[in-house]
């Protein structure tokens, strides 16, 4: 949706505009250290950025205001939202994030069965491309206006990761670390974009620790 897409380019703005400018390289640099960005191509690229924004704006706390970015820009500049903009800036301090299961694709709607709230979500929104049924997917979902849609960093993960996906979504501590888990899946998703010749098990067996 082109007012959610919008808030977000405007709290990205402000990240490289202001006092928190300092902390973008930083940022940057930390979680892209892990990665051979010679191997990225264009198209790479562009997914590696929305990663990168989506892992920033919603999962990095800044240092020095102690809130992540979309939490901090609301606080500092919500009392002089107009009620249009107060809808749009409240829905991105409260995304839906998590892994799901594919139940049903059309062209402008899917449906997710999430693992982690279970729920069932019917996002209005144009489907990314490949999307399928058989593996999960890692995905931040915003409500707005009643309606659901992505934001831009899905990650597609193996069938054969089902398992070991799920098993982990079922262990006690999982709230304390669905964000940390969430990201390095993002991560691995990446990892087996720049190396499409080496089988993507390998990424995986070493989050999972299995052979």
């Amino acid at each position: 949706m082109s007012e959610i897409s919008q808030a977000i380019d405007r709290i990205l703005e402000h990240v490289g505009s202001s006092s928190w400018k300092h902390e973008l390289e930083w940022a940057r640099q930390e979680f892209f250290k892990e990665f051979d960005t010679t191997l990225v191509s264009d198209k790479d690229a562009e997914f590696g950025l929305s990663l990168f924004q989506d892992w920033l704006l919603f999962e990095r706390e800044l240092e020095g205001a102690k809130l992540i970015p979309v939490k901090a820009f609301y606080q500092d500049f919500s009392a002089a939202f107009s009620p249009e903009e107060d809808k749009v800036f409240s829905a991105l301090i409260n995304t839906v994030y998590g892994v799901f299961k594919v139940k049903r694709i059309k062209s402008q709607s899917v449906v997710l069965a999430s693992l982690v709230q279970k729920k069932r979500y019917n996002v209005l929104d144009t489907v990314p491309e490949g999307f399928r049924t058989d593996g999960l997917i890692s995905a931040r979902l915003v409500e707005f206006d009643g309606k659901f849609c992505f934001c831009p960093a899905v990650c597609f993960h193996p069938e054969s990761q089902n398992k070991n996906i799920q098993a982990v979504l079922k262990s006690p501590d999982i709230e304390e670390r669905l964000g940390r888990f969430l990201h390095d899946l993002a991560c691995i998703n990446f990892k087996a974009r720049l190396y499409p010749d080496v089988d993507s098990a390998l990424f995986y067996r070493d989050l999972f620790q299995t052979k």
